[in-house]
C-alpha cells in the first residue's frame, strides 16, 4: 500500500459519505478510477437493481482505464445477480490494479481472488476506517440479520431534552437540525415512541435536497396514534428485540432512533443500539425530562464536532 493509495481512498470514502444514495438491500459503494495520478472515473451504486459502482466508473473511464488503478469501497463482486460480475469486468477491461476497503461477506465474494487469477495486482483492507460509515449498516445486517440502531437526541447543557411538559422544540440549532435531516436521508427507517407520536405529531421524512428515497417511518408502542403520524408503520410492541426483526422483515437494515425517552431507555437497555449522537445546546432548562442513560465506559467517542453553539459526540459500543 502506498501514500497514494491512501489519498485516493480516502477521497473516496468522503465522496461516498456526502452522498444520499440509498440502494438498499444492495450495499452503498464507490469506486474511483486513477491512471498516471488523475482521476478518470467515478461512481456510487445509488438504486438497487441499478450499476454497479465499478460500472459507472468504467463507463466514465472509457478505453483510459486500461492499465488503471481501481479503488472500490467493498471487494468486487463475483457472481450474476442483477447485473453481471464485476470482477469480470475489470478483468476485461485489462486494469492493472484493484484496491479494496473490505471483502464481501456474502455468496458474491471472491472477486478479489478471481481478479488475481487474471494476473492483476489486487489489494485489500485498504482504508477500512474511512470506508466503515457508508457499509457498517449493510456488513452489520449481512452478520445479524437485524438493523443497524443509531440513536439520535439533543440535550441541553444540563442534560434535559425536553421541559417538564414534554416540550422540546428546539434545544438543537439549524444546522444540527439539518444534519439530523442527513441521518434520515441516510437511514432505512425512522423509529419513534407513541408518546413522541402524541405530542409531536412528527413527519419522520428527510427534508434537504436531493432526497430521492426516503426513509420509512415506524412508531413503537401499544397506543394507536394513527391520527398523529399517518404515514407511519405500527410495531405494536414494547419488545425492542421484536421490533427490530419486524423492521427486518420489512427489508429495514438501519434504523435511526429519535424518540423518546423511554423508547431510548428500551432500546439503550437491551443492548440494542450501535451508536449514539448527542446534540448537546448551550442552553439550560434547570428541569425536565432528562437525556437517555448510558454506560460511557462500554463507548467510545468516534467523533467530535462543534455546530455552531451545538457540540455534536458520536459514540460506538468499544
Amino acid at each position: 500500500m502506498t501514500s497514494a493509495d491512501e489519498k485516493f481512498m480516502t477521497e473516496l470514502c468522503n465522496r461516498v459519505d456526502a452522498s444520499l444514495a440509498r440502494p438498499t438491500p444492495n450495499p452503498k459503494v464507490g469506486c474511483l478510477i486513477v491512471k498516471d495520478g488523475n482521476e478518470i472515473g467515478f461512481g456510487i451504486h445509488s438504486v438497487f437493481g441499478g450499476p454497479h459502482a465499478e460500472v459507472i466508473a468504467a463507463e466514465m473511464a472509457g478505453d483510459e482505464i486500461v492499465g488503471a488503478t481501481i479503488y472500490v469501497t467493498l471487494e468486487p463482486c463475483s457472481q450474476f445477480g442483477k447485473t453481471p460480475p464485476c470482477a469480470d469486468l475489470l478483468i476485461s477491461k485489462k486494469v492493472a490494479r484493484v484496491v479494496y476497503a473490505f471483502s464481501d461477506p456474502t455468496e458474491a465474494s471472491g472477486g478479489a481472488e478471481k481478479i488475481q487469477a487474471a494476473g492483476i495486482e489486487v489489494l485489500g483492507a485498504v482504508g477500512e476506517d474511512a470506508a466503515q460509515p457508508s457499509l457498517i449498516s449493510w456488513l452489520y445486517f449481512q452478520k445479524t440479520k437485524s438493523p443497524y440502531v443509531r440513536l439520535k437526541f439533543a440535550s441541553t447543557q444540563d442534560g434535559f431534552i425536553a421541559r417538564e411538559d414534554g416540550s422540546s422544540k428546539w434545544i438543537s440549532n439549524e444546522e444540527s437540525r439539518e444534519l439530523v435531516h442527513f441521518l434520515r436521508a441516510q437511514s432505512d427507517a425512522v423509529l419513534v415512541g407513541t408518546e413522541t407520536a402524541k405530542i409531536d405529531s412528527p413527519k419522520l421524512d428527510a427534508r434537504i435536497e436531493g432526497v430521492e428515497r426516503q426513509p420509512a417511518a415506524y412508531v413503537m408502542g401499544l397506543s394507536d396514534v394513527s391520527a398523529q403520524v399517518p404515514t407511519a408503520k405500527r410495531l405494536v410492541t414494547r419488545d425492542p428485540s421484536e421490533a427490530l426483526g419486524l423492521m427486518a422483515q420489512d427489508g429495514v437494515q438501519s434504523v435511526l432512533l429519535e424518540g423518546g425517552k423511554t423508547l431510548a431507555q428500551a432500546f439503550l437497555d437491551a443492548g440494542l443500539v450501535n451508536e449514539i449522537w448527542v446534540f448537546e445546546s448551550d442552553s439550560q432548562f434547570g428541569s425536565g425530562l432528562k437525556a437517555p442513560e448510558f454506560d460511557r465506559s462500554l463507548w467510545k467517542v468516534q467523533k467530535q464536532r462543534r455546530i455552531g453553539g451545538d457540540a455534536l459526540t458520536v459514540y460506538v459500543l468499544n
